[in-house]
């Protein structure tokens, strides 16, 4: 009278079957929060070897977390290029998924990933689009989020480690207490990419549209870890 399916390998989120007979799904499921009593994962930074098999995993990953049965031109290079630790600049028109690609070596590498957006809509937008796939641990840190009542647990999120992406402005680099909190995290775990996003506004508009964006390598520098 009671079906059971252990489904490990399907993300909680996932589609659940259909039918009259009384079913329960077993499925894993990532916590919220990363709990005080849980080390980090590691704190070791950890590249990988390209291959064949690489490819395979990552498109299965792909289907599994973002539902796209294949790659989009470039994005299985690029995402394995960051997974190999090296620099990376990506140029692709709007709508080819350039966030996805950070997004997943940012998942497949320990630690955090911290992305200077230069506008607060676009902050939100990423967050909002990394719920809807299931990754509820991201911190939007804009002036109406680090003021609101929670706002202070936001941003220490960020130096404990608890937030897999870290979205912010590049002005907000100025803040002292930030500043600790990204050098916190890096002590304690890893941030494992940073990401100047939208980075195009710059070369636009020119350098001394936003110079903020000049202190992102200084901000590496200063980080333990980098």
């Amino acid at each position: 009278d009671l079906t059971v399916i252990l489904d490990p390998y399907t993300p909680p989120h996932g589609q659940l079957p259909t039918g009259t007979q009384p079913t329960v799904v077993v499925r894993s499921a990532f916590l919220p929060v990363q709990p005080s009593w849980r080390k980090p994962e590691s704190k070791q930074r950890r590249n990988i070897t390209s291959g064949a098999m690489t490819e395979g995993a990552l498109r299965c990953l792909l289907e599994d977390l973002y539902g796209h049965p294949e790659f989009r031109e470039r994005q299985l290079e690029t995402v394995i290029r960051l997974l190999e630790g090296r620099d990376t600049a990506v140029m692709l028109p709007t709508g080819l998924g350039k966030s996805l690609i950070y997004q997943l070596a940012g998942l497949l590498r320990p630690g955090s990933t911290v992305v200077v957006d230069p506008l607060v809509s676009l902050i939100d937008d990423q967050a909002r689009r990394l719920r809807e796939d299931g990754t509820e641990r991201s911190a939007a840190l804009t002036a109406r989020s680090v003021s609101s009542s929670d706002g202070e647990e936001l941003v220490s999120s960020v130096g404990t480690g608890e937030s897999f992406f870290v979205y912010f402005s590049p002005e907000r680099l100025q803040r002292d207490e930030f500043r600790k909190q990204l050098k916190k995290a890096a002590s304690t775990g890893l941030i494992n990419l940073i990401v100047a996003d939208e980075a195009h506004c710059v070369s636009e508009w020119g350098h001394d549209f936003r110079p903020e964006y000049l202190q992102i390598g200084d901000l590496v520098r200063s980080l333990p870890n980098s």
